[in-house]
């Protein structure tokens, strides 16, 4: 597991050009700092990760409408049948992923279908499949809400689907690729709904998308930040052209795209007949409250905790390419209802390995210890790691 220095380096030289740009435009006036401003926003040279998107894991405030969905209060019987039909329709999904899969991954369940909140925070997972997902899909739902929905050469649209598979703006490893869709109604984005699968041959320097040999990042192959392929309903043939130029089994990746896209539909489809039955404003309260509730039942369970904090260390033996011993530090502190995991002390990144780890990716290993082990019984959800501090 990669140490946090990139990140304070990182922040250090932001700092440092923060302080630039205020001595700058200290002397500047009104216009003139517009100018500069206009300039600045008009001449983004290169979009990488957001550091404020990947860093938080935490649930997103109601939005306005949220709030405006719940002032009345909602059936708590009504909330139940919702998640209950959605978790149907999320399963159906994914079994629509394993038998239709191209991928040996589809075949043994390395995937996962899931729908979220309008923001983008995890809602529901498939009942089967990988927990760890649940952890680290919000991230490029929130990277084109922020990035992409106001964008005029992007936008989103009823339709449009967006493909992603870059662990640096938020997934396990590269080769799980997903497809993202919204769910819009009068013009208002209300929910996503996803489909994830584990596809293997991702273009990388070694067959099958995991190369133990790559020792620069451009070896990993793909390395999709979420971008638009499907608008408004139709699949683009150029961008899937360059995919499929892109990797060794061209005939894989178009087979698997056309899954995720019929099962994330499919899964539309369910929701559709959902939200015709009970009203947009009664299903996005439950989806709302769907992870406002488990994040208050996650916060009564550290409470009940003992207070103190237990450390712990483990130890991989290889980078894959060679023997090594390789410290993974922790410690895990509980006062009152916050529970802390300190990862300080752990082995520093290895510039030229692949065996090094984006924080997002780690988060996505203890969620899958939070909701495979310790809380098995709540639903898979981005909020059952919202309390906790990383």
């Amino acid at each position: 597991m990669t140490a946090l220095h990139d990140d304070l380096a990182t922040a250090a030289e932001q700092r440092l050009a923060t302080a630039a740009q205020q001595r700058l435009t200290a002397s500047l006036n009104e216009q003139e700092q517009q100018w500069v401003d206009d300039f600045m926003d008009e001449t983004t040279l290169f979009l990488g990760p957001d550091r404020d998107i990947m860093r938080s894991h935490h649930i997103t405030s109601r939005s306005e409408f949220e709030q405006q969905c719940l002032a009345d209060g909602v059936d708590p019987l009504q909330v139940d049948r919702i998640r209950k039909r959605l978790a149907g329709a999320l399963d159906e999904g994914f079994e629509m992923c394993e038998a239709m899969g191209a991928a040996p991954g589809a075949k043994w369940g390395d995937l996962t279908t899931a729908i979220y909140t309008a923001a983008g925070d995890v809602t529901y997972l498939s009942c089967h499949g990988v927990i760890a997902f649940s952890a680290i899909l919000h991230h490029p739902i929130r990277y084109i809400m922020k990035y992409w929905k106001d964008e005029p050469t992007v936008g989103i649209h009823p339709g449009d689907g967006f493909i992603h598979n870059d662990a640096r703006f938020g997934n396990v490893h590269n080769t799980d690729q997903s497809m993202i869709m919204p769910i819009i109604r009068d013009d208002r984005i209300i929910a996503w709904v996803a489909a994830t699968i584990h596809e293997g041959e991702n273009g990388a320097c070694e067959p099958g998308g995991m190369p133990s040999g790559s020792e620069t990042p451009f070896d990993d192959g793909l390395r999709m930040s979420p971008f638009k392929i499907v608008e408004r309903g139709e699949l683009r043939r150029d961008l899937l052209t360059f995919l499929q130029h892109s990797v060794r089994d061209p005939k894989l990746q178009l087979a698997d795209l056309k899954v995720k896209i019929g099962a994330v539909q499919r899964i539309q489809e369910r929701v559709d007949k959902i939200i015709d039955e009970v009203g947009v404003e009664t299903f996005v309260a439950a989806l709302r409250i769907t992870v406002e509730d488990v994040e208050a039942e996650v916060r009564r369970r550290i409470r009940e905790l003992p207070d103190g904090t237990v450390r712990f260390n483990q130890f991989m033996d290889s980078t894959l390419k060679e023997n090594i011993l390789i410290k993974l530090a922790c410690s895990i502190t509980v006062k009152g209802e916050k529970m802390t995991i300190d990862l300080r002390g752990s082995g520093p990144e290895i510039l030229n390995r692949a065996i090094n780890s984006p924080l997002c990716s780690v988060k996505s290993m203890m969620m899958q210890a939070i909701l495979a082990f310790w809380w098995p019984d709540l639903p898979r959800c981005t909020s059952a790691m919202s309390p906790i501090e990383i």
